[in-house]
Parts: C-alpha cells; sequence; structure tokens
C-alpha cells in the first residue's frame, strides 16, 4: 500500500507540523493540533464537516482495515487504528478498523494524525496513547471554540448530546476534553459517566455520526488500471497484494 501511495505521479504528500521536544506539554499539544488544522487548510475554530476528506486533501491517505479473526478487530489488537508515516517528503498513511460508529472513526483518524505529528520524531514518549488523545480532542474541538459552549455554566447531559450534534464528537470524549481543558472537575466527570451508564450510553449514544468513506486510496488504486484488467488486478500485479484485499483497502462506493 505504502509502495503504491509513494510511486503514485501526481500524490502530493502532506505538510505537517513535526514535534521534535522529547517533552511536550498539554499546550504544546494544543498548538501542534491547532498547527494541523491551518497545514490541512481547515477553518481554525468550527467543526470538521468531513475528517476523512480533510485528510486526503492534505494528502494522508485513509483505508478501513481488517482482520480475518472475528467481528471485533479492536478487541484483537488494543487499537482502533494504525498510521505511518517516515516523515516528510514520504506519504502518511492512517487506518481504521472497520465496524466503528461515524463519532469513533472521527476520532480515531484525529488520533492517529496525532502520532504523525507528535511521534513521527520523538522516541521513548511515557504516554504516546494519552497524548494522541489529547491531540485527537484539540484538532476535533479546538480550545477557544469549547470555552465558549462551556461558558460559566455547569454542562448537562443533554447539552453534551447537542455539542455531539455539532462536532461530530462522541460524549464521552466530549466530557474527557472539557476534563484535560479544566472545565469539567472530577466530580462532576464522575456524575456525568455514572448519568450514560445509567442511560446505556456507553455502548449506544445519542446522535447518529455516520461514518465517512474514504475515496483517495481507491483513485490511486483505479489509476494502476490497464486495458483489459481490474483496477484491483492490475495494482495486484505491481504490489503483491490479492485483488480481494485491495478491495477491502479501497472498495468501491456502493
Amino acid at each position: 500500500m505504502w509502495t503504491l501511495v509513494h510511486d503514485r505521479k501526481g500524490y502530493i504528500p502532506p505538510t505537517l507540523p513535526i514535534a521534535v521536544d522529547q517533552a511536550l506539554t498539554g499546550d504544546q499539544i494544543e498548538e501542534l493540533a491547532a498547527q494541523t488544522r491551518m497545514a490541512l487548510g481547515l477553518d481554525a475554530s468550527g467543526p470538521i464537516l468531513h475528517v476523512t476528506r480533510a485528510l486526503e486533501r492534505g494528502g494522508i491517505v485513509v483505508a478501513p482495515l481488517a482482520l480475518s479473526g472475528g467481528d471485533d478487530d479492536t478487541e484483537t489488537v488494543g487499537h482502533f487504528g494504525a498510521s505511518c508515516w517516515p516523515g516528510p517528503p514520504d506519504p502518511a498513511i492512517v487506518g481504521y478498523f472497520h465496524g466503528a460508529s461515524g463519532d469513533r472513526q472521527r476520532f480515531t483518524l484525529a488520533h492517529e494524525v496525532g502520532h504523525l505529528v507528535l511521534h513521527t520524531r520523538r522516541t521513548f514518549v511515557a504516554s504516546p496513547e494519552d497524548e494522541a488523545n489529547r491531540f485527537a480532542g484539540a484538532f476535533l474541538v479546538p480550545r477557544s471554540s469549547y470555552a465558549e459552549f462551556i461558558g460559566d455554566q455547569l454542562p448537562t447531559l443533554r447539552e453534551f448530546v447537542q455539542m455531539k450534534a455539532r462536532w461530530g464528537v462522541s460524549i464521552q470524549a466530549l466530557i474527557m476534553r472539557g476534563s484535560h481543558l479544566g472545565h469539567i472537575d472530577d466530580s462532576r466527570k464522575t456524575s456525568l459517566f455514572k448519568q450514560i451508564s445509567a442511560r446505556g450510553y456507553r455502548k449506544v449514544e445519542p446522535v447518529t455520526v455516520h461514518p465517512e468513506e474514504p475515496v483517495l486510496f481507491r483513485k490511486l488504486v483505479e489509476a494502476d488500471a490497464k486495458s483489459g484488467k481490474s483496477s484491483y488486478t492490475a495494482a495486484e500485479d505491481r504490489l503483491g497484494l490479492g485483488a480481494f484485499t485491495l478491495a477491502g483497502l479501497a472498495p468501491r462506493s456502493a
């Protein structure tokens, strides 16, 4: 997959900020997330309407991933996604395991972009997953926008439902975002999560956020098509990956 992207004429690799300081504060991660929005040509403070398309326009290839061990891939591997970027001028690829809700998928993609920005050059990071989660929250819901929503009020669960509808981010992630920013103390966070459990929201939250479909990798695969061959078969010849595998990585639109 990386080989196909790397060799494809017309593909422009991403230009992302790259963290180099070994120790990063929360404020520095917030700033790197803001710089990433800018690098991708996104509005500094508004909701990202389509995370997948925003990444693809910025040269980050997005692909669904699947394992053969069962239906719950995340339980199998302990992660929701994966990513690869040696750094500029090479391609960047992020993948998400299929079957997740749209809000989970969007957060996973933002989390994996966090790994690209925060961990491409830094080594021996104490809590890379925590850092990537902080980045994802900052990328999806910038600090200033969150503060504007919270104001001086004590937010209720209903208000977080409304916020999810606007930002495409799960209620649970929004609560954690407020905790990271100091808007929600531990007592209030505990109360909100108890309410979530009581309503069964831990498994199924209100407000449906539809999954996003990637298109960039499929276009790169289709560019390999030759006369008399399907795009998958043509790419199969070059990459040594089965056409069935490629169809899973780059599915056609329904």
